[in-house]
């Protein structure tokens, strides 16, 4: 059986995220809040959960958590530079994990090899859960038609790095 090689376009990027104590703000209301900064954060029951990956940290299989030092240098600065409510912020607890994420910071999704029938869809960097229904409506048209009919995702196709083109939003630090 002779294997498929592919080029691997994607790196691990840890995402620390910390578990925060300020029982004064409440932002369900808000659902998820990406700061501009790259910090996101939300709502975790009776806490805040606030997440970020710092642009100048390497790639790599990374998975310790920093712990207060990091919140206290890195998340809670982004928070209260955001809105004052956020003084009171305390550090509870957090871990770390990897976010996969592609040279454009955009998801691949398509076929693997144009000439197999091997599929893939990810680095998602992080927003897999917001684009999972359509990646997934993409991928059951072309496996079942061979094209894309519902959602045409051919701009995340891994053939882009090959022609030097990106797909890029912003926002997404």
């Amino acid at each position: 059986m002779k294997l498929l090689k592919l080029r691997n376009w994607t790196q691990p990027i840890r995402r620390q995220v910390c578990i925060v104590d300020n029982r004064e703000t409440n932002f369900a209301n808000y659902g998820m809040i990406v700061d501009t900064s790259g910090v996101y954060f939300h709502n975790e029951g009776p806490h805040i959960l606030a997440g970020y990956s710092p642009p100048d940290e390497p790639p790599g299989y990374h998975f310790n958590y920093d712990g207060e030092p990091f919140f206290l240098n890195e998340i809670w600065p982004r928070m209260y530079a955001r809105m004052s409510a956020m003084e009171r912020l305390r550090h509870v607890t957090g871990w770390a994990g990897l976010y996969e994420v592609s040279p454009d910071r955009s998801a691949i999704v398509g076929r693997a090899d144009p000439t197999k029938r091997i599929y893939e869809a990810h680095s998602f960097s992080g927003r897999g859960v917001m684009q999972s229904y359509g990646a997934g409506q993409a991928l059951a048209d072309l496996i079942a038609n061979g094209k894309y009919s519902t959602f045409d995702a051919t701009a995340l196709s891994r053939a882009r790095f090959d022609r030097n083109e990106q797909v890029r939003e912003e926002l997404h630090i």
